[in-house]
């Protein structure tokens, strides 16, 4: 018992102390040549080791299992890293292959480096190399992560018989930091022992808080290094053979452009995308939509996913919109005189498009971006078989700027426009939003207040607005977080954002208790309570009350099981639906209850799990849905999952279809019907090496609407049952499979060699087989396409020094 005491008592001075102040590590100057190999050379032996790594999972504060020792270098052109990860079982390192930046998700003991060059605790970039010497780089700014920045960096790993061993080389075009001869850097260093799924840093980081970036060590000795030309060039070749069901004939397409990445000083950095090609993207998961709002689908296209962390502010950014579908692309449809439809292109034409972003020394960060597409047009034939052109998109022009000032303990204020502009209209969006926190990171006050206006040919300008605000307790194992949002019904931002809601007021309420640190058969234990009372604000009515609760709890044998149950103890009404200004509908009391349960991946056969179920009473109407996915490591290099999902949903009502009556203004049907889904993925990936890779992506999605009875929608929310005998019975399929070769052949350069196959099938039958309905899918025509890119990293600094 005393020594137990003694024990616990020591471990507690440790997490006080280390958690009081920052560790100050320092970095050697060398003017020696260091080898990236994962052999520690004799220069290494003039810098200075740290260690004492403390624990941060599973028990934080704790003396981690193993010893590590990392050391810091630098020359005029690059930083350097050596850690040293002691392991008393050498053979039982773990070190799954997987492509690159996907290491957090395989069986590998991982190394990290978080860099904060201009230490204001809240901009950071990460580096992360496996114990198969695969790399993952990241952006965070403060708790939000950019997976998709890329930078171009070397390392290298070696096993030997009592450790292993990390060196990394990141030069100074890779990374931001302020012109100065001092450099005062925020810095700290990850082990993750993932037998044990250990986590461990140089820097002690609480997990009571909320963020790990602002818990870094000091880094000195950095000095007289000067910020090099950031300039590189991209330039890739691209060939396509495709085939459509529309054209008996192979296609063949030869596109070529480049990127170009050129720092404008220390600081900011221009990226431009000349003669774009997004043709290897992988496949959208196309879905059936009987909402009143459109899908909104997740961007894949590299220049538009990687270094955008700026431009997402206020949430009015939605780059699906450059380059999507045309404004008025089904205005062809709606013609009279149309003898036949030649061609109504489903996308617009990027010509290209610019960033430039960055962050200065004071911490102002700046963001332009500007894109412009080509005219959008559709060819028709009309009564006289004679060709005719229809304009479905002018030529327009997209752009955002951005101001991001970073105050003092992680606080921030910012503003951002966007605007579109063609011919047709011209929408400008703007928003300031803001961020305080208190010294001890505890409370946080953050919001933005949106402003819209929108100019159109021959229709009333419209001006909208929306504000948010919320309070939010933010460290310790009980939280809160109390929040109002406000919208008019004017407002709209999705010219070039996402939005689904207008007309609305949200009051929000959540309280939290969390156990952090491990405790019984707990590793973390997280619990949370919720409010929200919503209205219309045009007029003033009630819209919906909502109650939930929900718990997460991970055991010490590593599994995460979850549950969230809630509902609406009376009545709501939904204002969307009816799809007509001045209808509502009344949805009764209904509960719903979410569960899931995810075993411990280190094994190499699991089991995902979820579920879920609602039930509207009244309406006699009920829904669950269950998903199963099993996971299978077959090697270190090969790995597949599967997943499967049935959704039911028993007597949903839904708007069918509006129509002018001279009583009410409008007569709107609703129908009850049966809604089913099946969805079908398969992922599979085989890794050759730390740059070849092949991955292979199918999925299959199949969902019906079958329609029992119809009704009318009075004002007050209510449905009568009526006589419809119009067929609105539907079945959609979307088959689609990705195959991907890459090939890293050299730092930045890429050789990608990607089959893709699409059919999709639409219809008012509904097929009572699966199994025979995707036999009919199977043998509808599909879209084919294979392509070979190869694209080419050119660095100046490196062009330089050959030449």
């Amino acid at each position: 018992m005393k020594v137990a005491f003694l024990n616990g008592l020591f471990i507690l001075l440790i997490t006080f102390t280390v958690s009081s102040q920052n560790r100050t590590v320092t970095a050697y100057r060398t003017n020696e040549r260091i080898k990236i190999d994962g052999h520690l050379e004799s220069v290494w032996n003039q810098a200075q080791f740290f260690d004492k790594f403390i624990q941060y999972e599973p028990y934080n504060g704790n003396k981690p299992s193993q010893i590590t020792k990392v050391a810091f270098a630098y020359d005029d052109e690059a930083f350097y890293v050596a850690a040293i990860m002691y392991d008393t079982a050498p053979d039982s390192i773990l070190r799954e292959l997987s492509q690159r930046d996907q290491i957090d998700h395989v069986n590998t003991d991982i190394f990290g480096l978080i860099l904060l060059p201009f230490n204001d605790r809240k901009n950071a970039s990460i580096f992360k190399v496996s114990a198969s010497g695969v790399q993952n780089d990241v952006k965070m700014i403060g708790e939000n992560e950019d997976p998709n920045w890329d930078a171009v960096w070397s390392s290298a790993v070696q096993i030997n018989d009592s450790a292993w061993v990390v060196e990394f080389r990141i030069p100074y075009a890779a990374i931001r930091f302020p012109k100065k001869d001092v450099q005062e850097w925020g810095i700290n260093a990850w082990r993750h022992i993932r037998r044990h799924r250990e986590w461990s840093s140089l820097q002690f980081v609480d997990n009571n808080q909320n963020s790990i970036v602002n818990q870094s060590a000091e880094l000195s000795g950095i000095s007289n290094i000067k910020p090099p030309l950031r300039l590189s060039l991209f330039p890739y070749v691209v060939a396509y053979l495709e085939k459509n069901p529309d054209n008996n004939k192979l296609g063949f397409n030869l596109n070529y452009g480049a990127d170009i990445k050129y720092g404008l000083n220390e600081s900011f950095t221009l990226d431009m995308v000349l003669i774009p090609d997004f043709g290897q993207v992988e496949s959208d998961e196309v879905v059936l939509n009987l909402s009143a709002f459109e899908t909104q689908y997740d961007e894949k296209r590299q220049f538009f996913t990687e270094g955008t962390e700026l431009f997402n502010k206020a949430g009015l950014f939605y780059s699906r919109r450059i380059g999507d579908r045309p404004e008025d692309y089904y205005k062809l449809y709606l013609l009279s005189g149309i003898n036949g439809i030649k061609d109504n292109p489903q996308k617009t034409n990027l010509i290209n498009a610019f960033k430039l972003s960055g962050r200065n020394a004071n911490g102002l960060g700046i963001g332009v971006f500007n894109a412009i597409t080509s005219t959008a047009k559709a060819i028709y034939l009309d009564t006289d078989s004679n060709e005719q052109t229809l304009i479905t998109q002018p030529f327009t022009n997209y752009n955002i700027v951005v101001f991001d000032q970073t105050l003092k303990n992680r606080s921030s204020v910012g503003f951002i426009n966007t605007n579109l502009i063609n011919k047709n209209r011209m929408a400008n969006v703007s928003a300031a939003d803001y961020s305080f926190e208190d010294k001890e990171n505890t409370f946080r006050l953050g919001g933005s207040i949106t402003y819209n206006s929108i100019s159109k040919i021959n229709k009333p300008h419209e001006n909208g607005f929306r504000n948010f605000i919320s309070l939010k307790k933010i460290k310790g194992n009980f939280r809160f977080s109390l929040s109002n949002e406000m919208a008019s019904a004017n407002f709209n931002i999705n010219d070039m954002g996402y939005n689904s809601y207008s007309n609305y007021m949200e009051n929000h309420l959540s309280l939290a208790y969390n156990k952090y640190k491990p405790f019984g058969i707990f590793l973390n234990l997280r619990n949370n309570i919720g409010f929200s009372y919503i209205t219309r604000m045009q007029p003033f009515e009630y819209a919906a009350f909502d109650i939930y609760a929900e718990s997460r709890a991970k055991f010490k044998n590593h599994l995460d099981i979850g549950i969230n149950a809630g509902g609406t103890p009376i009545a709501q009404y939904d204002y969307y639906e009816p799809r007509i200004a001045g209808f509502k509908f009344r949805i009764p009391p209904h509960i719903w209850f979410f569960g899931w349960i995810s075993p411990d991946y280190r094994k190499r056969f699991v089991v995902d799990m979820r579920f879920s179920y609602n039930i509207v009473p009244e309406f006699q109407k009920s829904a669950y849905s269950i998903d199963i996915a099993p996971r299978i490591r077959l090697s270190d290099k090969l790995f597949i999952t599967f997943s499967t999902e049935y959704d039911f949903n028993k007597s949903q009502r839904g708007f069918v279809e509006a129509m002018p009556d001279t009583a009410e203004g409008w007569f709107i049907v609703f129908g009850s019907r049966d809604l089913s889904t099946f969805e079908n993925d398969i992922y599979l990936s085989y890794i050759f090496t730390k740059t070849a890779s092949f991955s292979l992506r199918a999925r299959h999605y199949w969902s019906t609407a079958n329609y029992k009875q119809f009704y009318v929608l009075d004002k007050n929310g209510t449905l009568h049952e009526i006589v419809y005998t119009e067929n609105q019975n539907l079945s959609f399929d979307a088959l689609t499979i990705d195959a991907v070769f890459t090939w890293q052949f050299a730092p930045g350069s890429e050789m990608s060699l990607v089959w893709k196959n699409a059919i999709y099938k639409h219809g008012t039958y509904i097929n009572p087989s699966y199994f025979k309905n995707f036999g009919d899918v199977i043998n509808q025509p599909a879209i084919n396409s294979i392509s070979l890119k190869i694209m080419y990293y050119l660095d100046y600094n490196y062009l330089k020094g050959r030449f």
